[in-house]
């Protein structure tokens, strides 16, 4: 079911925006194209300028996560650091085309840094969303698998953060 809602809402972003591609089309090809073939030249052009589209965004750099994560105690507690790219919120054409990314850092306080620990035994910020899902951790491998508990929608929305790590400690100095 999820593939056919994919799939509709594909066709359903092509044919928008080749219907905004035609419309922009439609002046200049006014005054360059003879009369009888200007309704072909803007269906092909507006079809393959929305193809293009597509595939560019469909094969752009998305964020990404390091292979690495490192851990360190604090206290009474441990903290894990994961570092990655995310990709620049663009406010215009241009700074969408370039698809530009920062680097981005992540702490999680976990209460122990061996085994399995559940969402809900993170600490939350007040006015957030709770955590579920689990960290895995075992000698110098993490895994992690958490969730928002966007408790407004109904969902468990998915962080960026999660996936498979090597565990570096830090030293403490």
């Amino acid at each position: 079911m999820g593939t056919v809602i994919i799939i509709i809402l594909a066709l359903l972003g092509f044919l928008i925006l080749s219907g905004i591609v035609y419309l922009v089309l439609l002046l200049p090809t006014k005054y360059l194209v003879k009369t009888d073939k200007r309704k072909i030249v803007r269906l092909v052009l507006s079809s393959l300028t929305a193809l293009a589209i597509m595939a560019y965004y469909l094969f752009v750099p998305a964020s990404s996560n390091d292979d690495t994560a490192s851990i360190e105690k604090v206290g009474d507690s441990y903290v894990l650091t994961l570092t990655g790219e995310r990709v620049l919120m663009a406010h215009d054409l241009i700074s969408a085309l370039k698809s530009e990314t920062y680097p981005d850092t992540f702490k999680i306080v976990i209460p122990r840094a061996q085994g399995i620990i559940n969402g809900t035994e993170l600490p939350t910020e007040k006015g957030h969303y709770g955590t579920l899902g689990t960290l895995n951790i075992s000698d110098d491998n993490l895994i992690i698998d958490l969730y928002a508990d966007n408790y407004d929608d109904k969902t468990k929305d998915p962080i960026s953060w999660n996936g498979q790590y090597k565990l570096k400690w830090k030293k403490v100095d």
